[in-house]
């Protein structure tokens, strides 16, 4: 897990993950950040060709604002505070399983 401070290093933490080897599986992006605010950045990660699953997240919880982000190019959306049972939805329906689950029969 790596974690930036706003949305321009959010930017430059995914290409040097990726330059290392070690590509980003989701991104979670708070709207709210200074410099380069959620939208921002994600435009400039998918005009990059970044392709993996970008998740909004906002203290707004208006349709219009879900909206707006699936337009902006996110691929989902959570309100703050995050509640687990959200967010552990949000990965199960973005990310695969690492490797099949092999379970032992007796």
């Amino acid at each position: 897990m790596v974690e930036a401070r706003d949305g321009g290093e959010a930017c430059e933490l995914v290409r040097a993950e990726e330059r290392a080897g070690r590509p980003i599986d989701l991104v979670l992006m708070d709207l709210q950040m200074p410099e380069l605010d959620g939208f921002g950045a994600t435009r400039r990660l998918r005009a990059a060709g970044f392709t993996a699953p970008i998740v909004a997240l906002t203290g707004n919880a208006l349709e219009s604002e879900r909206h707006r982000c699936r337009e902006e190019g996110f691929d989902d959306f959570t309100t703050k505070p995050v509640r687990k049972e959200s967010l552990l939805g949000i990965l199960r329906n973005h990310l695969r399983p690492l490797a099949p689950v092999e379970r032992n029969t007796p």
